[in-house]
């Protein structure tokens, strides 16, 4: 008589079974419920990272996976790195920040699995994972969830592939926050910073300016005589924008102030430097009236005002700035005033 392997699955007895049908028969009731509430659930919002680690709790409870785990792409690195993740200890969570993987590596990994599925063989463990994609077909991240004892079905294929939905439109909608909030900065005639934009990057450099112990500067920059320029303003506007980008440093910030007056922040920059570019920006506004091929030159005022260190605040500097500026319009234009 032939000995038994130990490891062998035996046969499960009908009580067995019976268990195992039930089980699976609430399973498959509780991802249908789970089918209809998302996809009667109405629009997205809220934090970006606190939605998706909602959808994966969501999604680890009704599908009974061991480990689900929402992975966005970094914009930076291009890497995958954990946004939200269930069933996952802090170890094994700072692992996966600390080994990144590349899209690109984890597409050439999948391999095909019933019901149109797509798996990750990692050992004995086995993932099922549904991108997420861009308007063009790259991936922004991907939701990985361990199968674990869960059958691989159409309705499980289902399941995930309706949290991956909703993974990808809240990525999309936190995109286009992203965006809006910079057009909410910007000024669309010149294409430069706002006054908001401007105040919060000064904000901003004054923080770190009390920190590192080195002032910023910053220049309010008006056209002298608008009324006398008010047939090519437009054209003026666009061409000061243009000199102030191309005059300025990499880390330097430009901004629009008002209907023909700029603003200029040096970060780390003495008052002696920050001359140094207030006189070269008068010199190059002087050319633009030739340039455009214009009567007479075009001059702007410029007052400069620097971080005086600690409680300098960003309204007390662009006040300084201002006022510069005004004293300079005062005494004819065409030249800089310091504070």
């Amino acid at each position: 008589m032939p000995e038994t392997d130990p490891t062998e699955v035996q046969p499960r007895t009908p009580a067995e079974r019976r268990a195992a049908l039930r089980s699976r028969s609430a399973r498959r009731g509780r991802l249908l419920r789970a089918l209809l509430e998302l996809s009667a659930a109405g629009p997205l919002g809220g934090d970006l990272e606190a939605e998706l680690q909602r959808v994966a709790e969501r999604l680890a409870q009704v599908g009974g996976f061991p480990r689900v785990v929402v992975f966005l792409v970094d914009g930076a690195s291009g890497e995958l790195w954990p946004a939200a993740a269930v069933g996952v200890t802090a170890d094994q969570l700072q692992a996966l920040r600390n080994e990144p993987e590349s899209p690109h590596v984890v597409r050439s990994r999948l391999q095909a699995a019933p019901v149109g599925l797509r798996t990750l063989q990692d050992e004995a463990q086995e993932t099922l994972v549904v991108p997420l994609r861009d308007t063009d077909g790259s991936w922004t991240g991907m939701v990985a969830a361990d199968l674990g004892e869960v059958e691989a079905d159409a309705l499980t294929a289902a399941a995930v592939e309706l949290v991956a939905d909703r993974a990808e439109a809240q990525v999309v909608r936190a995109q286009l926050d992203d965006v809006l909030s910079r057009l909410a900065l910007i000024d669309f005639e010149t294409g430069l910073a706002n006054r908001q934009g401007l105040e919060d990057a000064l904000g901003r450099e004054l923080v770190r300016a009390e920190r590192n112990g080195r002032p910023c500067a910053l220049m309010a920059i008006r056209l002298d005589g608008p009324d006398r320029l008010a047939s090519r303003r437009g054209a003026l506007l666009l061409a000061v924008a243009a000199t102030l980008r191309s005059r300025l440093r990499r880390g330097d910030f430009a901004a629009r102030l008002g209907d023909t007056s700029f603003a200029v922040l040096l970060p780390e920059t003495l008052e002696a430097a920050a001359r140094v570019v207030a006189e070269d920006l008068l010199r190059r506004v002087r050319s633009l009236g030739t340039t455009l091929g214009d009567e007479g030159s075009a001059t702007v005022s410029v007052g400069l005002a620097c971080s005086s260190g600690r409680g300098s605040t960003a309204s007390g500097v662009l006040e300084d700035a201002t006022g510069a500026l005004d004293r300079a319009a005062a005494a004819g234009g065409d030249r800089v005033v310091y504070v």
